[in-house]
């Protein structure tokens, strides 16, 4: 019998005691200009220093557009990586849900992480995969506010979910996901279950999108979660207990020729933000398809 373990990706088949290499680092097939190790070296941590997306060459966005087929779980807050990408969605960035004429096949479906443990997505995740003629490689499934009060016993419950599913479907990839802030700080519970999931994630060599830590952060560096910065992008701009300024606006009304597509609007955030996410998804797939990550 042949038991699969898999972090975000496929790392090792154990058979009779025996390791048996099947992919190699951050890359879905063996490429020579990819890094030649049939495990992942370490974890692969999409961030805010993850959203320039003028740094990936065109030949890694246009191969994971071709190689990967999405299938992402969300509800509003999740909803602001699609319309990130949205905006920028035509030429080497195109998707659609069918990955018709070498677009990123890109489906969403209804449905969050819940809260304290509520398993729902799993048996939703299983149905979806288990589908005859399914040929989802990539699965997504984002919070709502359902990390914000979560406790350490129901992360743990998220974390474990993830894992027994990466075990049971070796040939896809699981993308782990953090928390949307909520304006509770550095000392909050949702950082605190954020970093819970971040230390896993690099402990054990997952693939994480940290969807607070690129709200955290205008593109400039600068950070805002001390700040206790919220999903909207409020600030406490004077330390005085009230959020009173919006990090996207300043750093907008900073750089009026900033050259980034814009959507129209986001749900509950401003347009930047999402513009960020979308742009470090597109990352996140590059690296999948086995960028190094230099340009």
């Amino acid at each position: 019998m042949c038991r699969v373990f898999v972090f975000g990706f496929l790392l090792s088949c154990i058979v009779v005691g025996s390791s048996i290499p099947v992919f190699s680092g951050e890359i879905w097939a063996h490429d020579s200009e990819s890094e030649v190790a049939f495990h992942r070296k370490k974890a692969l941590i999409i961030d805010h220093t993850c959203t320039d997306i003028s740094k990936v060459p065109v030949r890694w966005i246009s191969k994971a557009g071709k190689q990967f087929r999405v299938w992402y779980g969300h509800t509003s807050h999740g909803s602001q990586i699609t319309s990130g990408m949205s905006i920028i969605n035509k030429g080497i960035f195109r998707f659609n849900t069918t990955g018709k004429d070498g677009a990123l096949s890109y489906q969403e479906t209804s449905g969050d992480l819940g809260h304290r443990g509520d398993m729902r997505w799993m048996k939703k995740t299983r149905d979806q995969l288990s589908r005859p003629g399914n040929d989802v490689n990539v699965v997504i499934w984002s919070w709502c506010g359902g990390c914000s009060d979560n406790t350490e016993k129901g992360i743990n419950s998220y974390l474990q979910a993830m894992t027994e599913l990466e075990s049971e479907y070796f040939d896809v990839i699981f993308i782990y996901m953090t928390g949307h802030l909520d304006g509770s700080g550095v000392d909050g519970n949702l950082n605190k279950c954020n970093n819970q999931i971040r230390k896993y994630c690099k402990t054990h060599k997952k693939v994480l999108f940290d969807f607070a830590d690129i709200e955290s952060f205008d593109p400039d560096g600068n950070s805002f979660l001390q700040r206790r910065a919220n999903d909207g992008c409020l600030y406490d701009r004077n330390d005085d207990g009230r959020r009173d300024a919006n990090w996207c606006d300043e750093w907008i009304a900073k750089h009026p020729d900033h050259g980034i597509a814009l959507p129209e609007s986001a749900s509950h955030t401003r347009p930047l933000n999402a513009a960020l996410k979308g742009r470090a998804f597109w990352w996140m797939m590059a690296k999948l398809a086995g960028w190094n990550g230099k340009p």
